[in-house]
């Protein structure tokens, strides 16, 4: 599209802007030029009219289409040669000349020519072309135990009012990396009151012996446009910037037997959504994954706690051969983890601690603490003696960050040196590759998604 074309659009779009002017005064319904219906919108104080905000939002949303469609046509034009006011760098007219201008400063044309400083700071249309900005040029998936699958997310800071799409468009090259379960497209919706969402894509990597060298994978953001606007067919897809090269990086480590205790908080405030369900329905998913990533030759122990605890395996822990792990999704299923009453977390780590003395010889022991943070029944956490905390131990925090307690979360794996999760609000997506094996946790490792 050249000058020329650029020129019409304008002459088009002030012509249709000036006609509505016009319209709404009551001036096309007579033909009279000195007629006066006496409505503001004809005059220099159209800005009082309502209507005048609805109409100038609407010119301003289509130039801001135009140029989406037209990313490389010279955005304003003239540059020069036009009226005072008109041209690329001329400051805006606010007054008539020799008047005192309403307010200070100016803005010029070319001060406007991107969508947002168009709109005004903080404005969106709804069919607004999404800012997208990649967070994870480079996705590590950390050390892996060999022969276990993991998954890991590019992440990508998205701010938009419709629904946001990522696929990818070369994936990774046969090997141990790949795509997740086949699935080659993402989407991320806005949320209300939120200023950002985040888009999550998702690979897997299988871990064997032997080195890893990275990959490459090539994702596309895009949006469905369902008026047609910017391709000129509905439902059409649009591609919102260039697409983005990731680098999947991982590393292949033996694997530990080990011997885990699962340290169950089932307080009342487990009942609390974490998402698309409860913190205690994410508990009890992540419980079921996390045994089935067990071998047979290591051994696992589920103890519960709100202001009682209890053991729930026989004995204290044991195997995870068959029989082993169909009692644990038992107790998974069950209502042994109802929510309910205050949180002891110290009395559910004691008696954790006390599982783990009777595992069996020349297992790495380790300790896993699932709450959301909120102790009000003693011992509190900072009071244990020493001793106590002594073995590897993580906690995997459930809710949004402003929803958990830190410190505590802090004070059970700072002694150790674990690591410490908090889950945020896992939406249905997330979830079922929770359910389909991709969990928070892998033997021996706490791993974010």
């Amino acid at each position: 599209m050249d000058a020329r074309a650029r020129d019409n659009l304008r002459s088009r779009s002030e012509g249709n802007h000036n006609r509505v002017h016009r319209w709404v005064s009551g001036f096309l319904t007579n033909p009279d030029p000195n007629f006066d219906a006496g409505g503001t919108m004809l005059k220099m104080t159209s800005p009082n009219d309502p209507i005048f905000f609805l109409h100038h939002a609407q010119i301003d949303r289509m130039w801001n289409i135009w140029q989406a469609r037209h990313p490389g046509t010279t955005p304003y034009l003239p540059d020069s040669g036009a009226a005072t006011g008109h041209n690329l760098n001329d400051d805006l007219i606010f007054h008539h000349p020799g008047e005192t201008p309403p307010w200070p400063g100016t803005e010029r044309p070319s001060d406007l020519l991107t969508s947002h400083t168009i709109h005004g700071t903080g404005v969106w249309y709804d069919t607004d072309i999404p800012e997208i900005t990649l967070e994870t040029p480079a996705v590590d998936f950390g050390n892996v135990p060999e022969g276990l699958t993991t998954f890991r997310a590019a992440r990508f800071r998205v701010k938009t009012c419709q629904r946001t799409w990522f696929r990818i468009t070369v994936p990774p090259p046969a090997g141990n990396f790949g795509l997740a379960e086949g699935q080659t497209d993402f989407y991320v919706d806005p949320q209300d009151g939120a200023d950002e969402v985040f888009g999550l894509v998702f690979f897997q990597f299988h871990s064997v012996a032997g080195p890893q060298p990275p990959v490459m994978a090539t994702i596309q953001p895009f949006i469905v446009d369902s008026e047609g606007e910017y391709t000129g067919t509905i439902g059409a897809e649009f591609n919102v910037g260039p697409a983005v090269v990731v680098t999947l990086m991982a590393a292949s480590v033996p694997r530990t037997d080990y011997a885990v205790a699962l340290v169950l908080d089932r307080s009342y405030s487990m009942s609390t959504p974490a998402g698309s369900m409860t913190r205690s329905q994410l508990l009890r998913n992540a419980v079921s994954v996390f045994v089935d990533l067990m071998r047979d030759t290591e051994q696992l122990g589920v103890v519960s706690f709100d202001d009682q605890v209890a053991t729930l395996t026989s004995p204290a822990i044991r195997f995870m051969d068959a029989g082993g792990k169909a009692a644990v999704h038992t107790i998974a299923e069950s209502s042994d983890l109802d929510p309910r009453g205050d949180t002891g977390i110290g009395l559910g780590i004691t008696e954790g601690h006390n599982a783990l003395l009777t595992s069996a010889a020349g297992l790495t022991r380790a300790m896993l603490v699932f709450t959301d943070g909120h102790e009000n029944v003693p011992p509190d956490v900072s009071a244990l003696p020493d001793g106590i905390i002594d073995s590897r131990t993580y906690a995997i925090g459930f809710g949004r960050v402003n929803d958990v307690n830190r410190d505590v979360l802090d004070d059970i794996t700072e002694r150790t040196d674990g690591d410490l999760i908090i889950t945020g609000e896992i939406d249905s997506d997330q979830q079922r590759f929770l359910n389909n094996g991709e969990s928070d946790l892998s033997v021996g490792h706490a791993e974010r998604f």
